[in-house]
């Protein structure tokens, strides 16, 4: 059985734990990752692009099955010639996925067999305010960031431009359709 790749892009200037947190994930769902470094022209970083290299492999190192490279031209043929399923795209807020998604959807267009796979900050918002509400309590009426549980999620929360009633659902339906295609068929 051929092996699942996918290819997490980004300019990792510097790479985080939200990042390191993202490749963790993505390790559930496929058997081999590569981080694809971008140069980034438009971003000006503040590490060249073999800083990064460097600073991402040792980052990652203890993983087996994640690659590190530097890729230039469209993400799509890179991935492609890579022999990849998906694209791993992390989101930090709603203004984020519409962004993405509309590159995911050039991406879609430009090559059918490369899916799109977003997680991130979403994971941390959507599932827990998910899971509060199949046990019952609902907190849209506490103070900015405050939930049940704290930790990580609220600082996810307050930075995710609190979600619009409703775009969470429709945006946790929108991933799972997605995983769902591509992984079960």
């Amino acid at each position: 059985m051929k092996k699942k790749l996918a290819i997490y892009p980004g300019t990792f200037d510097p790479i985080t734990n939200g990042h390191l947190d993202l490749i963790e994930r993505g390790l559930r769902i496929f058997d081999d990752l590569i981080i694809a470094v971008a140069p980034s022209t438009k971003k000006q970083p503040l590490f060249d692009l073999s800083e990064r290299t460097a600073m991402i492999k040792n980052a990652v190192r203890k993983y087996k099955n994640v690659k590190v490279e530097s890729f230039h031209g469209l993400l799509v043929e890179y991935a492609s010639s890579k022999d990849g399923i998906a694209v791993i795209r992390g989101l930090r807020a709603v203004s984020d996925f519409e962004n993405e998604f509309q590159m995911a959807l050039m991406n879609r267009r430009l090559d059918m067999n490369i899916e799109t796979v977003f997680s991130d900050a979403v994971r941390r918002v959507l599932i827990p305010k998910l899971h509060d509400r199949k046990r019952g309590s609902h907190h849209s009426g506490r103070n900015k960031g405050s939930r049940a549980g704290g930790g990580r999620d609220c600082v996810a929360r307050k930075n995710s431009m609190y979600l619009k009633k409703g775009a969470n659902e429709l945006l946790f339906q929108i991933m799972k359709n997605v995983l769902r295609t591509k992984l079960l068929g």
